[in-house]
């Protein structure tokens, strides 16, 4: 469920840089997104002393989806 919370977020993440930066917002986003789950993922990891096999695999599909975003709106 976090990790459907964090695929949320982009759109937030994209106003919030646009208020601050409008000019580097297209590199800025992923960055933030690819961050928020990694910082997960080391919680997760350090509280557990592993990584459990669910969290990484949506982790994974979640950092999947919006780089493939990214490129696709680069491409376009």
């Amino acid at each position: 469920m976090l990790m459907a919370m964090i695929s949320l977020l982009p759109p937030a993440f994209g106003r919030f840089v646009a208020y601050f930066a409008p000019d580097n917002e297209q590199v800025i986003v992923p960055l933030l997104m690819c961050g928020s789950v990694l910082l997960c993922v080391l919680i997760d990891t350090l509280r557990n002393r592993r990584l459990h096999p669910a969290f990484a695999w949506s982790g994974a599909l979640v950092l999947l989806a919006n780089l493939l975003t990214y490129f696709a709106q680069i491409v376009d």
